[in-house]
């Protein structure tokens, strides 16, 4: 091998080792330094992390909106427990105050069928809403932060299951919130006729029946008409939030000492004068 030869690989020996050294050094700094800054990043290496990000979180919509919900439903059910102590301190208080500090009526004191022990709370409301596209869950909370114990059937509502809750509770109030037509109101096992309703009426001693369905007038008057002391229903249809609202004010005047009568006058007066001829009333009755 020639002299140039020689110089040439020698040169190239060098300049291979020359990149190894390099490349450990580089290996070396990188641990003893970190990974590179934001700053340090170059532009296309953001971008692709800005979409490896968003594909993730697009692909896991569902889980992350899922544990958003269940975490914001139970923050929901403590805040409520937690209002409705409150509320029925308050209730309880105000009751006491108006009895000249003596114990509320005796009908008024609710039940607890938990235990079997009486509690001196506001009248038990026991809540029928078969699942449809009413706004179920505004209705329920518009009940709720009224400040009334209620209880509620939201799922398997059919008539036997009705049936069994209310023999089991022995409500004061009854709530339906469903859709309804002449015949009767819809449950999940079908059309509960005006008959059923009427039978249901001579059996309990509902002191009040609302009915927040749509066209239900013949059950109210079929339902005062076999013993429920008031009833209130709905002419015609009427839009959800209607329904809501007259939900929250009529049972917040309710327990403010107003009649079932006089509660249904001033609801109407927070509603326009078309929904408010929507609302119907018979008999009347109150909390005290």
């Amino acid at each position: 091998m020639d002299s140039n030869s020689q110089a040439l690989l020698v040169a190239v020996l060098v300049a291979v080792a020359s990149v190894v050294v390099l490349r450990y050094v580089e290996r070396i700094v990188a641990i003893r330094l970190g990974p590179p800054s934001a700053a340090a990043i170059p532009t296309n290496v953001e971008a692709l992390i800005v979409r490896v990000t968003t594909d993730m979180a697009e692909r896991h919509k569902a889980e992350i909106a899922g544990l958003r919900n269940y975490y914001e439903d139970q923050l929901s059910d403590n805040e409520r427990k937690i209002a409705d102590l409150e509320r029925r301190v308050d209730w309880l208080f105000g009751q006491l105050v108006a009895a000249g500090g003596k114990p509320p009526p005796a009908e008024i004191a609710a039940r607890s069928y938990a235990n079997g022990t009486a509690e001196i709370l506001a009248p038990v409301v026991l809540g029928i809403w078969p699942p449809s596209d009413l706004s179920i869950r505004a209705e329920i909370d518009a009940i709720f932060r009224s400040g009334i114990k209620y209880e509620v059937l939201d799922s398997n509502v059919t008539r036997g299951r009705l049936l069994a809750e209310v023999d089991r509770m022995k409500p004061a109030i009854l709530h339906v919130g469903a859709h309804a037509s002449a015949e009767g109101v819809v449950l999940e096992d079908g059309v509960a006729l005006l008959g059923w309703w009427r039978n249901l009426a001579n059996l309990y001693a509902f002191s009040l029946v609302i009915l927040n369905a749509c066209t239900s007038l013949e059950i109210v008057d079929g339902m005062h008409d076999n013993g429920v002391a008031a009833v209130v229903g709905i002419r015609k249809e009427m839009a959800d939030a209607v329904a809501v609202t007259f939900t929250r004010e009529f049972y917040g005047w309710l327990l403010r000492g107003r009649s079932v009568q006089a509660a249904v006058t001033l609801t109407k007066l927070s509603l326009s004068h078309t929904d408010a001829e929507l609302i119907v009333a018979r008999g009347d009755w109150s909390l005290s």
